[in-house]
């Protein structure tokens, strides 16, 4: 069945949207959530005793965070498919916030998400949290601290990008060393966004710095064997040291 239909109004104000089905598989959402009826927070913290699959099945905004990751379970999957294109002002973090044997995976599908920061904490057991981006666009608008922060599993399949967005600050974009398809930085012309960590580029992919500052810090970047460096007029790349 599906958890929460809107086909009026929706007000979220400062409030949090938590589900706790534990059924199988559910539809999260109908209706329309985006725009004035975003939700505010949302948590989803079932406790559950067999795989279970949630479908996002249309887009939809959170004005704040989204946490997703079963309160307990017996070593087993969770896994949230995006319906549509998401955007999360704040963070979005995947992890079973108790129970460490389980594992949680977001699934983007071609279905676009933005978030300020994406958190994969390592789960301190068996469980492994995982972020699966598919032929989508990951777009990352955070200002301060790690825009990236993997202690978890990163697919990236298809055509995918990640796209840094900052409008200021000086964040860092990996808190450790990541493989990704494309990358862009196109963030305001007065934002530094420092790498963290090593970084690789698929095969025939681009490393494009659009817009901004892109501080390497003495990182290893690892192109693709076809892979293309791109820096546009008025970006900048600063190697080694800060702008």
């Amino acid at each position: 069945g599906t958890a929460f239909t809107n086909n009026g109004t929706f007000t979220a104000n400062t409030g949090t949207v938590s589900f706790r089905s534990n059924v199988t598989t559910v539809n999260l959402f109908s209706g329309s959530f985006t725009g004035s009826n975003k939700l505010n927070n949302i948590t989803y913290f079932p406790s559950i005793t067999t795989a279970k699959t949630i479908n996002g099945v249309v887009a939809f905004d959170v004005g704040g965070s989204f946490t997703i990751g079963p309160n307990s379970c017996s070593s087993d999957l969770t896994t949230f498919n995006l319906g549509g294109a998401t955007t999360i002002t704040n963070t979005l973090t995947i992890d079973a916030p108790t129970d460490t044997d389980c594992s949680v995976t977001v699934a983007t599908g071609a279905n676009n998400i933005t978030a300020g920061i994406v958190s994969l904490p390592t789960s301190g057991g068996t469980g492994v949290n995982t972020l699966n981006i598919s032929n989508a666009t990951l777009t990352l608008t955070g200002t301060s601290g790690t825009l990236f922060a993997n202690a978890g599993t990163t697919t990236f399949g298809g055509t995918s990008t990640v796209a840094v967005t900052s409008a200021s600050g000086s964040p860092t974009l990996f808190s450790t060393a990541d493989t990704v398809d494309n990358l862009t930085i196109n963030a305001n012309a007065a934002a530094i966004i420092n790498a963290g960590a090593n970084i690789t580029t698929g095969a025939s992919d681009t490393f494009r710095i659009q817009s901004g500052v892109f501080n390497h810090e003495n990182r290893t970047i690892t192109p693709g064997s076809s892979g293309t460096l791109q820096i546009d007029s008025g970006a900048t790349l600063c190697l080694g040291g800060t702008n």
